[in-house]
């Protein structure tokens, strides 16, 4: 499994026709790993989403 996840992703043309060429484009980032507090559990927000780091840039 990669460490990786798709940001975006864009289908060209708008519109597919069986039988046609399109071209799926997308954008992909590194996947930053939830924070964990000091016994192990997921520091989560009050709608219960992880809390992740941001990587460095």
């Amino acid at each position: 499994m990669a460490n990786i996840y798709i940001a975006d992703a864009r289908l060209t043309p708008d519109t597919v026709i069986t039988g046609r060429s399109f071209i799926l484009s997308v954008e992909i980032k590194d996947k930053v790993f939830a924070i964990l507090d000091s016994s192990g559990r997921y520091l989560m927000t009050q709608d219960n989403k992880a809390i992740e780091k941001n990587p460095r840039k």
